[in-house]
């Protein structure tokens, strides 16, 4: 449920200017998910080829050593992954597990 800001102009006391009054607006599921994913794919869309590719190894369940192993330097592999991180917007915390959140997002979109 979203909630938005109205505001009446056609106040019934014509001492206000306008009246603003607060309603909910239900918007199917179907549209939240739509939006959701579009904005997911822009995520997407900003890490290179090398990072996409990269996630996608990290979705396949592969360490940084595995990856490293098929193409890379380790080295390598810890920038590109950092790479992901910031452009996914996932700063470290204590709470989170950042390598798991990322996979989510890539098999979100």
């Amino acid at each position: 449920m979203v909630t938005a800001t109205v505001t009446d102009r056609h106040s019934a006391r014509p001492s206000r200017k306008c009246q603003r009054t607060r309603v909910a607006i239900q918007i199917p599921e179907a549209v939240t998910q739509i939006m959701g994913a579009s904005r997911r794919t822009e995520t997407l869309g900003t890490l290179t080829p090398r990072e996409r590719e990269v996630l996608a190894m990290m979705a396949e369940g592969r360490s940084h050593n595995a990856i490293a192993a098929l193409f890379l330097s380790y080295g390598s592999v810890e920038k590109h992954v950092t790479q992901i991180f910031t452009k996914l917007g996932l700063s470290p915390s204590d709470n989170d597990h950042r390598r798991v959140l990322a996979v989510l997002h890539y098999l979100q979109a």
